[in-house]
């Protein structure tokens, strides 16, 4: 009988032993989740305009009708009406900064803009350089390439068509499209304070 407590009691120590280390697991950092490949990564940064972009001719071949045909106009609101038979999709761009006309250019989409070097000259911006500090300014005509530093550039244009621009593209441009392709380049304030009148 005796035997038998005994046995009894060592067995129910070993339970409760047993039953205490049996509790919870002890709690542990969790594993971060590595990155799956082939998934695209989530970024907060910004978004910047490249230090420099480069247009070729060939992105300036709807641009041609213009500079054949309207040279004796001097404001870019007046290409609008003046181009209807010749150009189908144009678009003119109100609320321009030089930011604005370089994200175009980023974009693929050379900018009309009217300069004042004595008088009214209209040209196709093809390429910047934050670098150098340039702009080129080409006719797709003569191909002529006029290099100018931003702050000579930015002067001109405030006196020729000031803060707009002319795009002419494939497609009609919304300005819910004009907005989406500056807002990979500007912050979405700068980018939606641009208007758009297009056709």
């Amino acid at each position: 009988m005796r035997t038998c407590v005994f046995t009894l009691r060592i067995s129910l120590v070993y339970l409760l032993l047993l039953g205490l280390g049996c509790g919870p697991a002890p709690r542990s950092e969790r594993m971060p989740i590595p990155d799956i490949p082939g998934q695209p990564a989530t970024s907060t940064t910004a978004p910047s305009l490249p230090q420099s972009a480069h247009i070729d001719f060939s992105g300036f071949r709807l641009s041609e009708n213009i500079f054949r045909t309207q040279l004796n106009v001097s404001r870019l609101d007046d290409l609008y009406a003046t181009t209807r038979d010749t150009v189908s999709n144009i678009a003119i761009i109100s609320n321009c900064d030089l930011d604005v006309l370089k994200a175009f250019v980023a974009n693929g989409w050379s900018p009309l803009v009217f300069v004042a070097f004595g008088k009214q000259q209209l040209w196709a911006i093809s390429s910047y350089d934050d670098t150098s500090q340039e702009v080129h300014l080409e006719n797709p005509i003569s191909r002529i390439v006029r290099p100018l530093q931003y702050k000579e550039f930015e002067r001109a244009w405030a006196t020729g068509s000031g803060s707009k621009c002319a795009l002419v593209t494939p497609g009609r441009l919304t300005e819910a499209r004009v907005h989406t392709a500056l807002a990979a380049y500007l912050p979405p304030q700068q980018a939606t304070k641009v208007q758009v009148r297009s056709r």
